[in-house]
């Protein structure tokens, strides 16, 4: 559990991205290849991503081994440009949910969230980090997984030390989920 708090950290600080700085200031970058991808598999997937018939996608990121190894922006959007903070939140949310696991607030991923929250207040939307298994080329990846409006999705690949931002402004359009699921599918497909 101990080496899942610097994933959220180092994530709750790159998913930020409101400062003139790099996402995690002096964090290294690491060869794809490097990394785990097929490197032939992410041009495919970053061609695709370009040419999507939405021009609303506009980043991607991987921190694996606490080392960047995908960084990639869309539709002129970039590292230091100030996006809506609709889903922000869920940033601080990652870093205090790291905090309460290291300091045993948290008794297990397992534990029930509406425990923590009063009964009357249990619907609200992107608020909760969900326990997710999906099988891909034969492998079984067991992560963490908080969405947003618009296409958002944080995913947090514990087994892989592996933390996957997706972010995009299609607010209102319903194809957003969509999209940055495909997107994760095909990510997960390039990894090895």
């Amino acid at each position: 559990m101990k080496a899942i708090f610097p994933l959220f950290f180092l994530f709750g600080t790159l998913h930020l991205a409101v400062t003139q700085r790099s996402p995690v200031p002096n964090l290294p970058y690491i060869d794809q290849e490097e990394a785990g991808f097929i490197v032939d598999s992410l041009v495919a997937l970053q061609t695709k991503i370009a040419n999507t018939e939405h021009k609303d996608f506009t980043g991607l990121v991987v921190i694996k081994d606490h080392q960047l190894a995908i960084e990639w922006y869309y539709n002129t959007f970039w590292r230091n440009q100030i996006l809506d903070i609709r889903s922000a939140g869920k940033s601080i949310t990652s870093l205090l949910l790291g905090v309460a696991i290291q300091e045993g607030l948290i008794e297990s991923l397992d534990q029930d969230v509406y425990s923590f929250f009063p009964k009357e207040n249990t619907d609200s939307y992107g608020m909760f980090w969900y326990k997710k298994q999906r099988t891909i080329k034969g492998k079984t990846f067991d992560y963490l997984w908080a969405s947003g409006r618009g296409g958002n999705q944080l995913i947090v690949i514990p087994e892989e030390n592996m933390v996957i931002a997706l972010t995009a402004t299609a607010y209102g359009p319903n194809y957003g989920h969509g999209r940055a699921y495909a997107i994760l599918t095909e990510l997960l497909k390039a990894y090895q």
